[in-house]
C-alpha cells in the first residue's frame, strides 16, 4: 500500500513537471516570437507545426502574422420595396437610386475593396462592383448615381425582389 501511495505521488509529481515544463516551453516560444509576426517549424510531409524559433532539419520555416490585416466590412439589405433596411445594416453612410432606378448608390463609412451582392426570390440579373481606380471609376460612379461620393454601386435592373450586399 505504501508502494502503491509512493508511486502515485511520483507519477502525479511528474506529470506536474511535464505540464510545468510544457506551459514554460510554450511561454518561451510565444514571448519568442512575440512582435509583427508567429515563427514556427513544418514538419516536412505531415505539416505538423512547432512553435520554434529554429526549425530541425527535417522541418521547413512558416509564419504569419500577429494580427490579421485589417480593413471595415459592412453590409446592406435592400428590401423588395427598394428601401435599405438600416436595422439589417451595417456600415452604410447612405443608400441612394440613379433616376431610372437600375443603380444602387452605397456611402460606406470604410473603403471596401470587394462587394458580394445576392438577389432574394424573383431577383433577377443582378450585379455589383467597387468604386476605385482598378474597378469603376469615381466618374463612372458618379454619372451612374447622379452624385459624386459613392463607394459601391450595384445594378439591379427591375428588381422584383430585394437584394443582400455584403462589402468588404
Amino acid at each position: 500500500m505504501v508502494t502503491t501511495v509512493f508511486k502515485s505521488r511520483k507519477v502525479a509529481l511528474l506529470a506536474v513537471a511535464v505540464v510545468v515544463m510544457g506551459t514554460g516551453g510554450t511561454a518561451l516560444a510565444v514571448t519568442a516570437s512575440h512582435g509583427s509576426a508567429i515563427h514556427a517549424c513544418a514538419k516536412r510531409g505531415t505539416g505538423e507545426l512547432r512553435l520554434a524559433s529554429r526549425c530541425r532539419s527535417n522541418e521547413r520555416p512558416v509564419s504569419w502574422n500577429v494580427q490579421a490585416a485589417t480593413g471595415g466590412k459592412g453590409y446592406a439589405y435592400v428590401t423588395a420595396s427598394k428601401a435599405l433596411l438600416p436595422s439589417s445594416s451595417l456600415g452604410v453612410a447612405e443608400m441612394t437610386r440613379s433616376a431610372d432606378g437600375d443603380y444602387y448608390c452605397f456611402d460606406l463609412t470604410f473603403t471596401p475593396v470587394n462587394v458580394v451582392v445576392s438577389a432574394g426570390l424573383n431577383g433577377s440579373y443582378i450585379v455589383g462592383d467597387v468604386v476605385g481606380p482598378s474597378t469603376l471609376s469615381s466618374d463612372q460612379a458618379a454619372a451612374l448615381c447622379g452624385k459624386p461620393g459613392a463607394d459601391a454601386v450595384v445594378y439591379f435592373p427591375g428588381g422584383l425582389g430585394g437584394f443582400y450586399a455584403s462589402f468588404s
